[in-house]
């Protein structure tokens, strides 16, 4: 392996791939969702956030009156009832909120 400081020559990356990657998944391509009945797609797709229903997110909090968008992820290791472990607690004792700088001066969070 190569010293990561020399990933980039200036500010282009040193060793790019040039080939199309495609990512395939054919147990998730071939599964539907239990609850709606939609196939799931076997690669990388964004879902816009919805609702238990279906309905987007965006039709119920309209982006005038909720400018932000939370995305979230479950940790591997945490759950209603691991949370209290404290042998967890050590591994991964926090869950982070990222937000922009510029997003958070236009409505006074200071990061």
């Amino acid at each position: 392996f190569e010293d990561a400081t020399n990933a980039y020559t200036n500010e282009t990356m040193k060793y790019k791939w040039t080939k199309p990657l495609a990512i395939w998944n054919e147990k998730l391509g071939t599964s539907r969702n239990t609850i709606s009945g939609e196939q799931y797609m076997g690669c990388p797709t964004w879902y816009p956030q919805k609702l238990a229903d279906g309905t987007p997110l965006a039709e119920q909090f309209p982006a005038k009156e909720w400018p932000f968008t939370l995305t979230n992820f479950k940790s591997n290791i945490h759950s209603a009832v691991s949370n209290l472990s404290p042998r967890l607690e050590s591994i991964k004792g926090v869950n982070p909120v990222y937000i922009h700088p510029q997003d958070a001066s236009s409505v006074g969070i200071k990061t």
